[in-house]
């Protein structure tokens, strides 16, 4: 580097240096949540950087392209650390999610200002352009994920967005972001943090940073086909088979959440009751019958849009542990984004612990079952058939010392609107135990017996 390099880089150093010091120094940064540093960093490089391209007047002692070359460096690396960062921030309840999708949609643009306008140093046009594609793509999933809608949806959404940047495919940035995007599509749901991580850096960071020219080498020297223009009529039939998948895929969530429909569907497929005569029941089956009868008959239709029903349902779970000898506890936790959090309803799980005898830290078992219905159901199959398997086992296992200790749990939001989402009540209970060092030997989930 040349000496008017190092001052500009020197510069930038300084002055990021005096703004960390000035904002760490505000009280209401002090009390603000941690999750907000991300944020307030990457609008302040940003505005650096734009007032490095309007004042250019005031930076004749150093090079103008190398400072905003230094300012987008650093841009970058705050956007990498939150990909990093971003189990903890997906986890909290404190709308962490839109905070940082702010600064990556505010940062978005910067790289592409840099690349149409900026260019000079390191960061040309092709990496400028890599840059902004992966911040807004990163901005639109940390929004999507703050509305609190199901992973199903939010693939289904970069799936398309994958085939429209598919689409430019010759050109090194949108192949990258394309293949980046199918990527995390398939490696989301692991259970490797390590693994999402790897992805994060590796598509933020290795390949914009080293790999993206020579991606574009590779893809200006194969020999391209004359590609004819498309025919009207295969266009058509790609949209007709496209909106046929769409629909098939779509369709049945609309149903699980329109009552009517669901019901008369459901009306159809049920079968004569009774099926057996109770009379001639054993005394454990009209035990579970009558846990059936009680959660889908009497109480009903427990969904979240029924909290009060939930409540009866939780109360009867409560009651049913007790009744069995157990010192069951609720554990209570919001459910943000559900149309009944808005009176300020708190949810519940459930829980009864069997103690391990002797005493053992080596892991739980999990036995659990959600006690909610799908929206319009009374949710006899799903799920109260399986919630009484779960209050008769913990009955029966009364008696026994296992080797290590067995959580009978009933949860809360599972079925929709909050199926698949952190509103879940065993994604709630799963995140506690993880908060708390439990570690889980195995789970046994129990999901309609009947």
């Amino acid at each position: 580097m040349s000496s008017r390099e190092l001052r500009a880089a020197f510069t930038v150093v300084i002055v990021n240096l005096v703004l960390f010091i000035a904002v760490s120094a505000l009280a209401i940064f002090q009390t603000a949540h941690h999750h907000w540093i991300f944020p307030i960093f990457a609008v302040l490089i940003a505005l650096q950087w734009a007032a490095t391209c309007t004042i250019n007047n005031t930076l004749e002692k150093f090079d103008s392209a190398m400072a905003r070359s230094s300012l987008i460096s650093a841009l970058l690396f705050l956007l990498i650390m939150g990909v990093i960062r971003h189990a903890t921030i997906l986890a909290c309840f404190d709308r962490c999610a839109f905070k940082l999708a702010a600064a990556s949609a505010f940062a978005a643009p910067v790289f592409w200002a840099q690349g149409r306008f900026g260019g000079g140093c390191w960061w040309g046009q092709l990496r400028s352009n890599l840059a902004a594609m992966g911040a807004a793509t990163w901005a639109l999933y940390l929004a999507l994920t703050g509305l609190h809608l199901g992973s199903w949806i939010i693939d289904i959404i970069f799936a398309i967005v994958a085939l429209l940047f598919w689409l430019g495919r010759t050109r090194a940035d949108f192949l990258v972001v394309a293949l980046g995007i199918a990527a995390g599509i398939l490696i989301r749901e692991s259970a490797s943090e390590i693994a999402r991580i790897g992805l994060g850096v590796v598509w933020g960071a290795v390949i914009p940073l080293a790999a993206v020219e020579r991606i574009q080498a590779w893809l200006d020297s194969r020999p391209r086909a004359s590609v004819p223009p498309p025919r009207p009529a295969r266009v058509f039939a790609f949209t007709a088979v496209l909106a046929g998948l769409l629909f098939y895929i779509v369709g049945p969530v609309f149903l699980m959440t329109d009552r009517a429909e669901r019901q008369i569907r459901l009306a159809k497929l049920a079968p004569a009751f009774p099926i057996k005569d109770p009379k001639m029941l054993s005394p454990l089956a009209a035990r579970l019958r009558g846990h059936v009868i009680m959660l889908a008959q009497t109480i009903g239709e427990r969904d979240a849009f029924s909290p009060k029903a939930q409540v009866l349902a939780r109360d009867y779970v409560y009651a049913q542990f007790a009744e069995a000898d157990y010192k069951p506890k609720k554990i209570p936790y919001g459910a943000e984004g559900l149309p009944s959090i808005k009176n300020g309803f708190q949810f519940d799980n459930v829980e009864a612990v069997l103690p391990a005898a002797p005493a053992d830290q080596n892991g739980v078992w999990i036995v659990g079952a959600h006690y909610d219905s799908a929206p319009g159901t009374s949710g006899a199959d799903d799920n109260a058939s399986a919630v009484a398997v779960l209050i008769e086992a913990a009955r029966l296992m009364k008696a026994r010392r296992p080797a290590r200790d067995i959580r009978f749990v009933a949860f809360g939001t599972e079925e929709p609107p909050s199926f698949g989402t952190r509103n879940m009540g065993s994604s709630h209970y799963a995140h506690a135990m993880r908060d708390n060092g439990v570690k889980v030997h195995a789970m046994i989930s129990l999901e309609m017996l009947g």
